[in-house]
């Protein structure tokens, strides 16, 4: 679903064994029927990863702005 979390897979090269191998970004649609399009909340960069590599959440939408108190 559009907007909820999405954990992809870390690169090999930027994780470590005792690190995290996956991390939370915000799933914003296909690319492909095997490519999902995700947003990196923190860089605002949209990045591609493997369908059945990621793992989704539909629970957990995370908001894109600050807080607004």
């Amino acid at each position: 679903m559009f907007g909820c979390a999405v954990y992809v897979p870390i690169a090999p090269p930027q994780r470590t064994k005792m690190g995290p191998q996956r991390r939370r970004e915000i799933y914003i649609g296909f690319d492909s029927p095997s490519i999902i399009t995700y947003l990196e909340p923190l860089t605002g960069d949209v990045c591609k990863a493997r369908f059945e590599d990621c793992h989704f959440d539909e629970r957990i939408f995370q908001s894109l702005g600050g807080d607004k108190s």
